[in-house]
């Protein structure tokens, strides 16, 4: 099966919001978040999400599309750090064995805030407004452990680590691509569209991987600097559906590729 790697368009963002919803249907940390006070609909985040993606300078939104049947397999969204986004225009068509290739990878809320950051080109003011909010609830005296939302904890603990990961990895001056978001199918050409862009520029790209996602990016020579093992239990609002006892550990991967250049493979 062939697929051909477009530009998404907001005509797109209600299917590529329902493949993301329905993508994370068996993943173990989105399954425990959904029984927090506040529930987690990742479907509803992914339609504000993506028609974010989509206005960000910083950010390419793309598509993969069945080029038999036009269904849309999946769909990602690579930011740029210190390169110019490269013009609109649909990339080749390459050819790509799905069935290889059922993963996801989404980040939103605060990571999608730190990420446009961290590219340079996102709207500094209005990230700048929401960290302004996050630390005046952190500022809020302490609740009582009746009311303390342990989901709310999981994702700043996870939200942290992330930042001060961005922090590590791009400094000042840094060029370099990375995958903001990866849902689904067709995995192989969604990530080498950005890698070959990638290759060309001689700069490197980085991931932060759910479990599911890790075996593409691995595939594609993603390789693991550091790894964030989170105990699901310790933040577990409610035991998992029988028959399990437990939720178990989720194992979030931050993943760097070098560039496959000839003055790389010299130095190896």
């Amino acid at each position: 099966m062939t697929v051909s790697v477009l530009r998404a368009t907001p005509a797109d963002v209600p299917i590529l919001a329902r493949i993301s919803g329905d993508a994370f249907l068996q993943d173990r940390q989105t399954q425990m978040k959904a029984l927090g006070k506040n529930g987690y609909d990742m479907h509803a985040m992914a339609l504000d999400g993506i028609h974010h993606y989509l206005a960000a300078k910083s950010c390419v939104v793309l598509k993969a599309v069945d080029d038999l049947s036009g269904e849309i397999m999946g769909w990602s969204c690579w930011a740029f750090r210190g390169l110019e986004k490269p013009p609109l225009t649909p990339s080749d068509v390459v050819g790509d064995d799905v069935a290889q290739d059922q993963s996801e990878d989404v980040k939103w809320r605060d990571q999608r805030d730190d990420a446009e950051e961290a590219a340079g080109q996102g709207d500094r003011a209005s990230a700048a407004e929401k960290k302004d909010d996050r630390n005046a609830a952190e500022a809020a005296p302490a609740t009582t452990p009746e009311d303390d939302d342990r989901i709310k904890r999981l994702e700043a603990m996870t939200g942290d680590d992330f930042s001060a990961w961005m922090k590590e990895i791009m400094p000042e001056g840094t060029r370099c691509l990375f995958v903001v978001s990866f849902v689904r199918g067709a995995g192989t050409a969604l990530m080498k569209w950005g890698t070959d862009l990638a290759d060309e520029a001689g700069v490197f790209c980085w991931v932060h991987s759910s479990e599911m996602a890790y075996p593409v990016y691995k595939k594609m020579g993603f390789k693991v600097v550091r790894e964030l093992d989170v105990d699901l239990d310790a933040y577990a609002p409610a035991p998992p559906p029988p028959p399990d006892k437990q939720w178990g550990h989720y194992v979030l991967r931050y993943m760097i590729r070098l560039p496959n250049t000839k003055e790389a493979q010299t130095e190896e």
